[in-house]
């Protein structure tokens, strides 16, 4: 762009119109301000309020709302660790019934393994009876330890349930 000549030159300082009102720099402007030289002012002010409290009725409604959802959740968790401590209560208690069959069954077989051994002796049974007995007995054995584990095991998820709460 060729920067204009002649009586305009003055509009145009390095090719750029410049109207002379916005010449100079900050102070300039703050100078302008100060001595009411602009064209035009302008002051407006704006104010407002709220009609009726529809907002904050709203956010109290909200708020309402809200506190009724947080004691409704606090209600289900309530429940849900009642129902926790009870299950593993049933548990501690099926555990228990179980130990005591599994040792039934352990002194049973106990009592029929020395049983045959005694027939055995005597020439009334076999040595695959014997045999038969012993793994009975030992297989009754491993059941009791198994439920004594298990009873173990849910009276300590028990305890931790009462603890913790689920």
């Amino acid at each position: 762009m060729v920067p204009p000549t002649g009586p305009l030159a003055s509009f145009f300082p390095g090719g750029v119109f410049v109207p002379p009102i916005l010449n100079g720099g900050y102070g300039q402007s703050l100078s302008d301000l100060g001595g009411f030289n602009q064209p035009v002012w302008t002051v407006s002010a704006n104010f407002t309020y709220p009609l009726g409290m529809m907002a904050s009725r709203a956010a109290y409604a909200q708020q309402q709302i809200s506190v009724e959802q947080s004691r409704a959740t606090l209600k289900a968790l309530e429940l849900t660790v009642s129902t926790d401590v009870t299950n593993a209560g049933l548990a501690v208690q099926n555990a228990f019934l179980q130990l005591q069959a599994s040792r039934k069954t352990r002194e049973a077989s106990d009592k029929t393994a020395a049983a045959t051994q005694t027939r055995f002796d005597a020439g009334l049974s076999t040595n695959f009876e014997v045999a038969t007995a012993l793994n009975n007995l030992t297989n009754a054995r491993l059941n009791e330890l198994t439920s004594i584990i298990r009873y173990v095991n849910a009276i300590a998820e028990f305890e931790r349930k009462k603890k913790v709460g689920g």
